[in-house]
């Protein structure tokens, strides 16, 4: 059976499938979401309390462009988006509301503005950890693989423990046949975040369909299955670990 690409794990979908009764686990994860957001809703408005203070435009620009960077946490880019435009209208030279513009960008799909303001965050801030991350997104969905490789790997020379970018490095040398190299990345996630369920699929079809060894492959799969058993592609994975074992 065919395989769901290995980069389709870039993004993860936490929720389950329409209709199912809800988990004690669903729900426990959907509480900590909602206890994170009400978090930085509070912090959101703590900030916005200290605008009316702000000395000078450099000073509400910088409160107004963290303002957007905990909206685009939440996942709301339109007001991100208009956060970080009013932070930069105020004082262009933050690479902050860059990043954020870049971040939100990228998610709706508008890949040169992306590319503008994420380059011009790292610009600004050379050591922009996140914005190298998702320049290796944007570069990997545009399939400019070299690109996408130094992206992560300066995500990763500024923040050594970044598991999701050593996963996508993995993912990067997977679709462009370097094995060795994907597995190495691959198993830096398991050892930096072993409860990251994704990785051990990717290990599985790294196993399955490059190393040819179908008894590593159901392993990695089982694993993948014991650390997310309410994956959406539950049935699927089970069906693959079903025919390697045949």
């Amino acid at each position: 059976m065919k395989k769901i690409a290995v980069w389709a794990v870039l993004l993860l979908i936490a929720a389950g499938a329409a209709g199912c009764k809800k988990t004690e686990k669903a729900i426990m994860e959907e509480e900590t979401s909602l206890s994170s957001n009400s978090a930085i809703n509070k912090e959101i408005s703590s900030l916005k309390d200290k605008l009316s203070s702000a000395k000078d435009d450099f000073a509400k620009s910088e409160i107004i462009g963290k303002i957007s960077d905990l909206q685009s946490q939440k996942g709301d880019f339109g007001q991100a988006v208009k956060s970080a435009n009013e932070s930069i209208k105020l004082y262009p030279g933050l690479a902050m509301p860059h990043y954020v513009l870049g971040k939100s960008y990228l998610a709706s799909g508008r890949f040169t503005e992306a590319e503008f303001e994420l380059q011009t965050a790292v610009g600004i801030d050379e050591k922009l950890q996140p914005a190298y991350f998702e320049l290796g997104n944007l570069y990997f969905k545009l399939a400019k693989y070299p690109e996408s490789i130094e992206n992560y790997n300066l995500a990763v020379k500024y923040d050594a423990k970044d598991y999701q970018s050593y996963n996508n490095l993995g993912s990067v040398y997977y679709r462009t046949n370097k094995d060795a190299d994907a597995e190495t990345n691959f198993n830096k996630v398991v050892s930096l975040k072993p409860e990251f369920a994704p990785v051990y699929k990717n290990l599985g079809i790294l196993y399955e369909l490059k190393k040819k060894d179908k008894k590593k492959a159901a392993s990695y799969y089982g694993e993948y299955l014991k650390r997310r058993p309410n994956a959406p592609d539950r049935a699927a994975v089970k069906i693959w670990i079903a025919n390697l074992e045949k």
